[in-house]
């Protein structure tokens, strides 16, 4: 398949912005993955046309060299510019990882760790019943203070395991950091974008070989060759 046009990125990106809601249109990591997907759309729907429309003045492999040199141009300029919002997207996703654990009482937790270890220690000495009821409460109600006693530490100090850990990260999160996390999902999105497009651009790079790109030149020269003989 072809790369991403510029006009598709820029339809896609209108789509997530929105979706992102307050974060949409000012969120940089976002903004910077749209421009480089325009901008290697761009440049590589210039450089098709130069493949397929070869100067009628050269020659077979005065194009072939032509569009070898052009091809690892290209390559070099879309990785960079590709790459770059990658670690613009990854930057955000761990700033987003932070804001969450404020939000879950997690900084504050780890501020307070006596506190924190007051917390977990009573969770640890419940039922198995009884710990879950007070955790998915505490989830409910937003309770800072229970979850970031709990999401600060590992999960034995509060008596739970790995899974039910994991599951009550999850869902604290979902429940109140809502917005930050279909951020984070977006953001794992336009990443997967610049996956794709580097993948696309690639295999249409390598996918001109020289005979084709000597096809190319050799129908322009005869179609030439055929001009000349016809005015002449």
């Amino acid at each position: 398949m072809k790369p991403m046009k510029s006009a598709s990125a820029k339809t896609i990106f209108e789509e997530l912005k929105r979706s992102a809601g307050s974060f949409g249109e000012k969120d940089q990591a976002l903004l910077h993955c749209e421009s480089a997907l325009m901008q290697t759309g761009r440049i590589y729907e210039a450089f098709d046309e130069f493949v397929r429309t070869p100067n009628p003045k050269s020659s077979a492999t005065d194009h072939r060299m032509a569009v070898e040199k052009k091809a690892g141009e290209l390559w070099k300029k879309c990785e960079a510019e590709l790459m770059s919002a990658k670690d613009h997207l990854k930057q955000r996703d761990i700033e987003m990882n932070h804001v969450i654990d404020a939000l879950l009482g997690v900084i504050d937790a780890n501020e307070k760790p006596f506190q924190a270890t007051e917390v977990r220690q009573a969770l640890k000495a419940m039922s198995k019943q009884e710990r879950l009821a007070c955790l998915h409460t505490a989830i409910e109600g937003n309770d800072t203070t229970v979850m970031g006693s709990v999401f600060s530490g590992h999960s034995f100090l509060s008596g739970l395991t790995q899974g039910q850990f994991n599951q009550s990260r999850q869902s604290a999160a979902l429940k109140n950091a809502q917005s930050e996390m279909k951020l984070k999902g977006i953001l794992k999105h336009a990443d997967e974008l610049c996956d794709m497009q580097l993948n696309r651009i690639a295999a249409n790079v390598q996918g001109l070989t020289s005979k084709s790109i000597n096809r190319l030149a050799e129908q322009a020269d005869a179609a030439s060759a055929k001009l000349q003989k016809a005015m002449a």
